[in-house]
């Protein structure tokens, strides 16, 4: 990023240039219109020529989710991104014009707790909801047989650093144990079916968006099984935007939320600090809304940074990771597989785990 152009005293004054973006890629910015497209061109004076895009430029617009496989079908567009589901799976699976790139997503959905709140910076808290929570049936239900796992740990099960799975905490689905936990932590059940405590009731709220289809299916099935649990759930539906407003957008002092939950993606190095795990996260625009921190795994995650031996650093990593399946300021719910429809007229788009089809751009070509 051109320091010249993107220098700044105020925050806001960086975001404006989002807007208007500058840097030397393949294509350049055009055009766009909120909630309809972006349009990018052919960068004219890219400075590798000999491996400058093939195609003129890219339009990205934006479609409802339940008229994508469709407008695959009739060539409205050359690709897209379906939500992970068996029934998206067989419907792609049967259209001529179409061809499938379905592999392990890098990245997760998550579900983050706000551990500066009294009730939730208790693990044992946090560690009972997440065994009142049956992640197995909501995977079976949201997405399929085999296009979704129960996540344990904030690193990608393809990473070189992910740990050993006998080495994590599935939090499997165990209302003895919620309960037993939530007594522990002077939580006891009243005679109303919630949870008290001090005179003070177990009341959380969870911001779910409804731009997608999981938050509302897990926090649904949270409203039943954390009722059980003496639970009292108040679920709060809005978009996306404004989930991220109140949460990682937020000032710490205007966090404004108990539990909220969100997808992530990774990029190829393990090193969490550009996701949900740096303590300097902690602020407006900052990944890390949680404000949970622990000395020993900055140390590890510092310590990986500054390694430049995969094999140890895969050791340091996988030990941050089980402190943080232990800790569960943010729970990682799924990984999933990513499900693309490609039409067949476009040629080098070969997608998978570390290979999104902005890094293809170079190779694709238009039959």
């Amino acid at each position: 990023m051109p320091k010249h152009y993107y220098k700044f005293e105020k925050w806001e004054d960086f975001l404006a240039l989002n807007e208007q973006p500058l840097g030397s890629g393949i294509m350049v910015f055009d055009s766009w219109e909120p909630k309809q497209f972006i349009k990018v061109m052919k960068n004219a004076n890219y400075w590798d020529p000999e491996h400058a895009a093939k195609i003129d430029g890219v339009l990205m617009s934006e479609f409802p989710e339940e008229s994508i496989i469709s407008a695959l079908q009739t060539n409205q567009i050359d690709f897209a991104q379906v939500s992970s589901s068996a029934e998206n799976l067989e419907a792609i699976n049967a259209l001529d014009n179409i061809q499938i790139d379905n592999y392990l997503g890098n990245g997760y959905t998550f579900m983050c707790f706000n551990c500066v709140k009294p009730k939730l910076a208790d693990v044992r808290v946090r560690q009972a909801l997440m065994y009142a929570l049956d992640r197995e049936s909501f995977i079976k239900a949201q997405y399929g047989e085999g296009l979704a796992s129960v996540g344990m740990a904030p690193i990608s099960p393809s990473s070189w650093a992910f740990p050993d799975a006998s080495d994590l905490n599935a939090y499997k689905f165990d209302m003895d144990k919620a309960g037993k936990l939530m007594d522990e932590a002077g939580w006891t059940m009243g005679a109303d079916g919630f949870r008290y405590k001090d005179g003070e009731k177990f009341h959380v709220n969870w911001l779910v968006y409804t731009d997608s289809a999981w938050p509302g299916t897990l926090s649904g099935m949270a409203a039943d099984t954390w009722k059980q649990l003496g639970v009292d759930l108040e679920v709060e539906l809005m978009d996306f935007d404004t989930v991220a407003s109140r949460t990682m957008d937020a000032a710490p002092a205007d966090k404004d939320f108990d539990i909220y939950t969100m997808g992530f993606s990774l990029s190829i190095d393990p090193d969490p600090t550009g996701a949900l795990f740096d303590d300097d996260a902690y602020v407006a625009g900052g990944f890390n809304a949680s404000g949970y921190k622990n000395a020993d795994a900055m140390a590890l995650v510092k310590a990986g940074k500054t390694e430049f031996d995969t094999a140890k650093r895969a050791v340091i990593y996988k030990e941050w990771a089980k402190i943080m399946n232990t800790e569960i300021s943010h729970t990682i719910i799924a990984y999933r597989s990513e499900i693309w429809g490609i039409n067949n007229r476009v040629k080098g788009m070969d997608l998978g785990t570390y290979a999104n089809w902005v890094q293809c751009l170079k190779n694709i070509s238009i039959e």
